[in-house]
């Protein structure tokens, strides 16, 4: 989040309270790299805190806990676009709705390099019927004329009006974001 005077400030459109923490002058700079193809793993894998993935906004996706413990215990600090600071990086754990509001549109890469797309498939033009746990499926995408695996946000509340990210586990082989 950017404070007021920042080039990229952006005024809160909704009466929610903001997270009261600004980093001044953040620069920073998140790398993964991933396979041009990824490849489905024979066993899932839990995700860890911290990054999990990179949005298209180039903020980090964080899982479904807040630290140690459930989100729902921080839910109050969470902005409009479903993300917050903590504890060295601004991230999103919830629909960031200002560039995917149950659409189909591209949100990021996670870090076993799979793609998550919006609530909606593209493919259907509707919200896909046969995900998978971790909300992947395989069909094919705008950006994709072969069906290929990667995930979806699941259009499922978590509390009050908020959905999830990214509440599963990895199904391909993760990459550390550094």
């Amino acid at each position: 989040y950017w404070g007021e005077g920042h080039p990229l400030y952006a005024a809160p459109t909704v009466a929610t309270g903001l997270t009261p923490s600004i980093i001044p002058n953040f620069d920073a700079s998140a790398t993964l790299r991933v396979s041009p193809d990824p490849q489905l793993a024979s066993n899932s894998t839990a995700t860890s805190l911290g990054a999990i993935g990179i949005a298209v906004s180039g903020a980090a996706i964080f899982n479904d806990s807040e630290g140690n413990g459930p989100l729902s215990g921080a839910i109050g600090s969470l902005d409009y676009a479903g993300g917050h600071i903590g504890p060295s990086e601004y991230h999103y754990h919830l629909e960031p709705i200002p560039f995917s509001d149950d659409d189909a549109n591209l949100v990021g890469i996670m870090a076993d390099g799979f793609f998550i797309y919006g609530r909606k498939c593209n493919s259907v033009g509707t919200y896909p019927d046969d995900l998978d746990a971790s909300g992947g499926h395989i069909s094919t995408t705008q950006h994709t004329t072969d069906p290929e695996y990667h995930y979806h946000i699941i259009n499922e509340f978590y509390i009050g009006s908020s959905i999830l990210l990214f509440g599963g586990d990895y199904q391909g082989t993760p990459r550390s974001i550094n």
